[in-house]
């Protein structure tokens, strides 16, 4: 995570929403807008997006580029030591 100077607000959201914002409505929200995220995805490319992204995704029913989304599913998947699996997976096992 790269910082950014200065804080961002959301664009999207009506004036009189609370700033900062923040990763409200997850358990311990914490504040958003100060930083930027970079991605590894498929095809050596790499997705650079604010962190306010989580926001836009929970909030605004932001979908990002399908690169984006494995890139983070990778990183999910190396960083629990295997553990985390998608949910088409967890799917077949059910079956």
């Amino acid at each position: 995570m790269q910082r950014t100077r200065g804080w961002h607000w959301c664009p999207f959201c009506p004036s009189s929403f609370p700033y900062p914002t923040t990763s409200e409505p997850l358990r311990d929200p914490f504040p958003l807008g100060d930083a930027e995220i970079r991605v590894p995805g498929p095809n050596g490319l790499t997705y650079a997006a604010p962190n306010l992204i989580l926001h836009y995704v929970v909030i605004h029913a932001y979908l990002p580029p399908a690169g984006f989304v494995e890139g983070l599913r990778t990183l999910a998947h190396h960083q629990s030591g295997g553990q985390v699996q998608d949910e088409k997976a967890a799917g077949e096992h059910r079956s």
